[in-house]
């Protein structure tokens, strides 16, 4: 029997676990593969390369095809049956350089044409099934093509939006949308932050997800919009008052402020906010949270180190104190003064600890981490996870039974011991490896073994879900 006589629901199923190199050399197999194949294919949609646009410096070869060129033959395929092709896309993605023209002698920067984005436009008016989207530079594409601003409105299934390079044309295009969006990622808000606030409200009640990254200003009015569904909130650059926040995404359970400065208004003073829906924090500012957070990262805006001010450390663990995270992560170059001190006093609520270090082998690795371990041997620890930056630490990858049975007989309470790189470009899991006390409480000497590689997620997963109650 052929695999392509299998029913069509058998075949789904089998075409959704192939990789896209597998489905491509599929689709080139015959007529009838194609036409059980290619809507597969046309599903998700990337044009452009990933990169900054036109940037070439070394002896960097040029890519085979262009955005321009790319464009253009997926216009003329999806025009070879518009009523067909375009429903089968799912997700378009269109990079800054997807109208990138070809490299010419002399020019550092590669331009762009947008001639075919007209066209492109109006062929994907059919796509009636697409629901996610995510477009680079969009205000100057809108600029160039207006048409993509009645395409853009017209969808009606989007739920999914990520947009770069914005500006008032955008903002116009949001407030017009017919879709009510549900994730909503903007980045490069700059100073349009009011009038983009200002275009959100009408996916208010709609909106789970929401990110607004690169504010050059704070916003103001944001008291006045609720966005009682938002579960998830990014905040890049500046961002008002913490209490104006609390009012505004009652609902927030995971809240990211990376790179987060508070506005000017939010310092004068300190008001303590309670904002009891957190469940997981990212800062990299001290923020005055008085409700409890169950697990609480600390961004590199808040790097400790042994020059870290005294006031600092104590506003930290102050806002520490009152949170009571049973998960705590952070990254370390050193040892602040009273740091430890106050940790194993004031927040005993800590189960797991997260500690990347850095530039610590000006130090010494061994010294610093064996006086890392000492200060934290009191707090009740189910498990401990030593960490590094990729390229600027020396790689503790040689943790080894001998190394973890040392922490273990440091850290009387902890089940699990565990050691990372911190990377952008490897999933977090592929870099950890975690080792399992196996040995009894009341026995005297520590055994511990490594833990099997599939099992690494799903103890990483179970002791970042740490409740508090856990033992």
């Amino acid at each position: 029997m052929h695999i392509l006589d299998l029913p069509f629901d058998i075949l789904s199923l089998i075409l959704e676990m192939m990789s896209r190199k597998d489905t491509l050399q599929l689709v080139q197999t015959c007529r009838r593969a194609y036409d059980i194949a290619m809507p597969r294919i046309l599903s998700s949609i990337v044009l452009g390369e990933n990169r900054p646009p036109g940037l070439r410096f070394g002896p960097i070869p040029p890519l085979p095809m262009r955005g321009s060129q790319q464009l253009s033959m997926l216009t003329t395929f999806l025009l070879s049956d518009v009523e067909k092709w375009p429903t089968c896309i799912h997700s378009l993605t269109m990079h800054p350089n997807a109208f990138g023209c070809p490299p010419q002698p002399g020019r550092l920067f590669s331009q762009r044409d947008y001639s075919g984005g007209h066209l492109f436009a109006e062929t994907l008016r059919n796509a009636r099934n697409l629901h996610s989207v995510d477009i680079g530079d969009v205000e100057v594409l809108l600029q160039q093509c207006p048409s993509f601003e009645s395409v853009l409105c017209g969808f009606g299934q989007l739920d999914r939006v990520k947009f770069s390079g914005l500006g008032p044309l955008f903002a116009a295009m949001l407030t017009r949308m017919r879709s009510r969006l549900r994730r909503i990622e903007l980045h490069g808000v700059g100073t349009h932050i009011q009038t983009i606030l200002h275009a959100l409200r009408p996916h208010a009640a709609t909106a789970e997800m929401l990110a607004l990254e690169g504010c050059f200003s704070p916003p103001t009015g944001l008291e006045i919009s609720v966005f009682p569904h938002v579960h998830t909130l990014v905040l890049g650059g500046y961002a008002p008052p913490l209490s104006t926040m609390s009012m505004a995404f009652p609902n927030v359970r995971i809240g990211r402020f990376h790179n987060f400065r508070p506005s000017g208004k939010a310092t004068t003073a300190v008001e303590w906010v309670e904002w009891p829906s957190l469940d997981t924090i990212e800062i990299s500012a001290l923020l005055p949270l008085t409700s409890p957070v169950r697990y609480i990262r600390l961004g590199p805006g808040l790097i400790l180190n042994p020059h870290t001010p005294p006031e600092t450390v104590a506003s930290l663990l102050n806002i520490l104190g009152r949170t009571q995270p049973v998960v705590l992560s952070f990254m370390i170059s050193g040892i602040p003064p009273g740091f430890f001190d106050g940790l194993t006093t004031e927040v005993r609520s800590v189960r797991y600890l997260e500690m990347t270090r850095i530039n610590t082998f000006r130090d010494g690795v061994g010294l610093f981490l064996a006086e890392a371990l000492n200060g934290i041997s009191t707090l009740p620890l189910v498990a401990v996870s030593l960490g590094r930056i990729r390229g600027l630490e020396p790689s503790l990858n040689e943790m080894d039974d001998q190394a973890a049975t040392s922490i273990a007989n440091m850290l009387p309470t902890v089940r699990f011991i565990g050691s990372f790189t911190d990377s952008d470009v490897l999933p977090d899991c592929r870099s950890r490896r975690w080792f399992r006390v196996t040995s009894r409480p009341s026995e005297t000497v520590r055994r511990v073994e490594e833990v099997p590689r599939q099992e690494v997620e799903s103890i990483t997963s179970f002791l970042e879900a740490l409740d508090r109650g856990a033992e």
